[in-house]
């Protein structure tokens, strides 16, 4: 009898590893019996502890073919726990976790622009706060948002989405990086409100900051150096890279 493996794509994982697996979780029934399953998640959060999800099923986890997840599921594996997931195009992604530097460079940005923002006309929210994004459904988990004014959310089967960020940070990963620069920072241009994007390296003290000069046309710039600094327009607030990196170990060579 062929078994099947369930295992988790993990966003942690490089890009080159084999499949993003963290390697099978448990066997379940033959893969004749899951595949004639016509929700093969929902059959899996109803037998199985949701600790580990099944995304993928094959007999084979060497070549396993592609599961396309529908929202249904992917909603109901986001209702099934604390953990955060994304929706790619039929992929279910998990977001949570993290190495030990993307955590604390994702705190020390909303602390340093906390405490500019005494005022209360603008505010930042952690990556637990989801941003909808019309053009790649449903939302997407920034590691850090912010918004002017009053915010307005949403709400998508049970999750609260922020709807008018201003800016909006990623902590840049081996295996996040393609789509932050790419699929994810096309997804954030069609939001209205959406005016600033900054990406930050873990691996040096280096950030890119992307601004909205219009509709269709937005200028980029690399601050690199720990003494460097540089504003948000968008928030109208200064920020220096040694604030961001702060509890990081800089090697000499930076």
């Amino acid at each position: 009898m062929s078994r099947c493996s369930l295992s988790l794509w993990d966003h942690r994982l490089p890009p080159k590893a084999e499949y993003g697996f963290l390697g099978p979780v448990m066997d379940v029934m033959d893969c004749a019996t899951v595949l004639r399953r016509h929700d093969m998640l929902h059959w899996f959060l109803a037998n199985c502890e949701p600790r580990k999800v099944l995304i993928r099923v094959a007999a084979n986890p060497k070549n396993p073919p592609r599961h396309f997840a529908s929202l249904d599921e992917y909603f109901a594996l986001e209702q099934a726990g604390d953990a955060r997931y994304e929706y790619w195009d039929g992929e279910i992604v998990c977001m949570s976790g993290g190495s030990f530097a993307h955590s604390v460079i994702a705190t020390n940005i909303i602390q340093a622009i906390g405490r500019r923002l005494v005022d209360g006309r603008c505010r930042a929210f952690s990556g637990d706060l989801p941003v909808k994004t019309p053009t790649l459904l449903p939302y997407r988990y920034p590691d850090v948002s912010a918004i002017c004014g009053e915010p307005i959310t949403e709400n998508i089967r049970g999750v609260d989405v922020l709807v008018n960020p201003v800016l909006i940070v990623e902590v840049l990963s081996p295996s996040t990086e393609r789509r932050d620069r790419g699929d994810k920072f096309t997804a954030y241009k069609q939001i209205s409100s959406f005016e600033e994007y900054l990406l930050v390296s873990q691996q040096a003290p280096t950030v890119t900051l992307y601004a909205r000069i219009d509709s269709t046309v937005w200028t980029s710039r690399d601050i690199t150096g720990i003494d460097a600094n540089f504003r948000f327009e968008s928030i109208d607030c200064d920020v220096t890279l040694r604030e961001l990196y702060d509890g990081i170990r800089i090697t000499e060579t930076l």
